[in-house]
């Protein structure tokens, strides 16, 4: 059954016709037995005697029967509701009066299935609604909207009277409206979605729930506009970083013990390089999170008790969302992964992660871009690879490529001729024959060091080819890599020593091994703690960027990071900035 909200009667005049005239005014002394029977619950009884005054007051006689419907109403005694309403003579009603006859006439039309006469019931200037009962507008708008079939305009009215419930409430409103959301089909929600702005309300909506039926959604292309952290003067006349905004305590929320006490080393030995460099915070704590939902909801709580103004973590993805799950959004939390597709999180968290399907987005992208819209796709059976295809399949289509075929392959392969030929086509065919015109590869370096050299030899590197980071083990190891040359993929710009005004890899890793052995992860944390004083201020301007050790961090409209890594290509094994996914003459580096 919907919830039912209480019916106020202060509402602000609406009128209905210019020589209306006002009925007479009712004597609140009548209807103190009424009243008391509200206040106490009692609302079956309420409703008696406003029917009994209604029957014994015949110039107020229309007056108390609508009293009395809205009091069976509360009741959900509809049947009594559409009797009192039926005997109702609505001239003798003011607008206020009419105002709340329509919203209980819509209500009994809801129950009878005749959702297009509750629509135009509904049909009411959204600034003639006084606050009083916009709540309940809005519910029975948004039930209106879903019962004609007509989600998204539902979606919109539901994030509407979200934004005006109590916040004790709107969890299980989002929930609610998630699940209405996913049970569309995944071609409507992948269609409507291509419609919708960037910043459209809707549109995480439509995203998650097409997570949850397990399709990646496409994303909105974003593009950096401007850098962060320009000086401005203030008030006071004090130059400061715009958009900065510190953190008295920090809490890192990180596994310090159990199985992913490595990467928690790794990301909090970034954190803290940035930390001495940047003092986002004029404090920090590290709670360990463990290795389980209760040990990081336990850690979580101990932060909160310590009186922390803002969180940072949890990594792994069932911890992040039991903390979110947890999280009354008092305190600003910058999760280190995505929560599962279920999860609700409050407005005031942010989520950050390297995720294989920011790189896979951002390729489909790029070779669309230099003219690639047939894509061959090579892959493996693992998880980041898999999600990482879905995601490039999904954000072709969006942009109006395909993939052309997908082969998976194994770690035992190493003769891929007829791969080649079934995805691409015969060597020496010429270009405008051939079945792909791009290559996207979702590999480890082991088996895309033998992929390579057999697309060479069939003269297919003229072909744009971008891999993701995988590809790259992060060291420099010229001999082996030689067999990738023309390979370009994208990565961490501070593991090839080209992040610009950041702690240097070489130099600390003298001294950390993290920084040597898990550069992205320390890139990772790098940034992790240098997007914290400039959350607010991200989301807030989507375009603005921090140039961070990870790429390009921009935050959309809803606290979701987005990477931009750079673009890299072997050239004798060696990693070079790329600027073009087709095989050309890069410029030479740097010294």
């Amino acid at each position: 059954m919907p919830r039912l909200l209480p019916i106020c009667i202060a509402l602000t005049a609406l009128l209905l016709s210019a020589c209306q005239t006002a009925p007479p005014a009712p004597d609140q002394s009548q209807e103190t037995d009424a009243r008391e029977r509200i206040d106490a619950g009692d609302y079956r009884a309420a409703g008696t005697e406003f029917e009994r005054l209604a029957n014994e007051k015949r110039g107020l006689r229309d007056y108390y029967r609508l009293r009395a419907a809205e009091a069976w109403r509360e009741e959900a005694e509809l049947d009594a509701v559409a009797r009192l309403l039926g005997e109702i003579k609505r001239k003798n009603l003011d607008a206020g009066q009419n105002l709340r006859f329509d919203l209980l006439a819509a209500e009994i039309a809801l129950s009878q299935q005749q959702a297009a006469r509750a629509s135009a019931l509904l049909a009411v200037d959204d600034a003639r609604i006084p606050a009083t009962v916009r709540e309940r507008w809005l519910e029975l708008q948004a039930r209106a909207f879903a019962a004609e079939g007509r989600y998204l305009p539902a979606a919109r009215t539901r994030l509407r009277l979200i934004a005006v419930l109590p916040e004790s409430e709107r969890r299980d409103a989002q929930r609610e409206l998630l699940e209405m959301i996913t049970v569309q089909k995944p071609e409507v929600l992948r269609t409507d979605l291509l419609a919708l702005a960037a910043d459209d309300a809707a549109r995480p909506w439509l995203e998650q729930a097409l997570r949850v039926t397990g399709e990646p959604p496409a994303r909105a292309p974003i593009a950096a506009t401007e850098a962060v952290g320009t000086m401005m003067a203030g008030s006071d006349g004090r130059m400061r970083r715009e958009g900065f905004k510190p953190v008295r305590k920090l809490a890192l929320l990180l596994p310090v013990h159990g199985d992913y006490a490595a990467a928690g080393r790794a990301i909090l030995d970034g954190v803290m390089s940035m930390h001495y460099q940047l003092a986002a915070a004029s404090s920090l704590q590290v709670y360990d999170a463990g290795s389980t939902r209760r040990s990081a909801l336990d850690a979580y709580q101990l932060a909160l008790n310590d009186g922390v103004d803002a969180v940072l973590g949890p990594v792994e993805r069932d911890q992040v969302d039991a903390v979110l799950e947890a999280s009354d959004g008092r305190v600003p939390l910058l999760t280190l992964n995505y929560p599962e597709p279920k999860t609700i999180a409050t407005e005031s968290s942010f989520h950050f992660g390297l995720l294989p399907e920011e790189e896979a987005a951002l390729a489909a992208e790029r070779l669309v871009a230099e003219g690639a819209t047939r894509i061959a796709v090579f892959g493996t059976n693992e998880d980041w690879s898999e999600r990482a295809m879905a995601t490039l399949d999904a954000q072709l289509r969006a942009l109006g490529g395909s993939i052309s075929g997908r082969r998976m392959l194994r770690d035992s392969d190493v003769d891929f001729a007829e791969s080649l030929v079934a995805l691409i086509g015969a060597p020496g065919n010429a270009p405008e024959t051939r079945k792909a015109d791009g290559i996207f590869l979702a590999l480890r370096p082991s088996t895309a060091r033998l992929l390579m050299p057999q697309l060479r030899a069939a003269d297919f590197l003229n072909l744009p080819i971008v891999a993701t980071s995988h590809v790259y083990s992060g060291a420099v190891q010229a001999l082996q890599d030689k067999d990738l040359d023309g390979l370009v993929f994208m990565d961490a710009p501070w593991t090839h020593a080209a992040a610009v005004g950041l702690p240097a890899r070489g130099e600390l890793a003298r001294d950390l091994t993290s920084a040597a052995n898990s550069p992205r992860l320390f890139a990772f944390g790098l940034d992790a703690y240098q997007l914290l004083p400039y959350l607010d201020f991200l989301r807030a301007k989507p375009g603005r960027y921090i140039d961070g050790a990870s790429g390009l961090l921009l935050s959309d409209a809803f606290g979701r990071i987005r990477r931009l890594p750079q673009f890299y290509r072997f050239v004798d094994g060696v990693p070079q900035p790329a600027t073009a996914l087709r095989l050309v003459a890069e410029p030479a580096s740097t010294p």
